[in-house]
């Protein structure tokens, strides 16, 4: 799913890319790993920057810093903080 999120994007399919944001954010907090959440949170900040709806982008890149400082995952922590 998260190769197809990447290729929607790449494609510019907005469309089908928040859907599949949505389900990966759905399967993150089902298995509550704050390393998927923190993904899945990078994610939906990607589509919300290529929207141009920064507010929400900001809201979860800081989701994904918090998730990923809880699993120790510096590099999703560092694209969140660069983004």
């Amino acid at each position: 799913m998260l190769g197809r999120v990447k290729s929607y994007d790449r494609q510019g399919k907005r469309d089908l890319q928040t859907s599949d944001v949505a389900e990966l954010e759905r399967v993150a907090e089902a298995l509550a790993e704050p390393q998927k959440r923190a993904e899945a949170a990078l994610q939906r900040a990607n589509y919300e920057e290529a929207r141009h709806d920064y507010v929400a982008a900001a809201a979860a890149c800081q989701k994904c810093i918090v998730w990923a400082q809880e699993s120790g995952d510096v590099e999703r922590e560092i694209k969140a903080r660069l983004m």
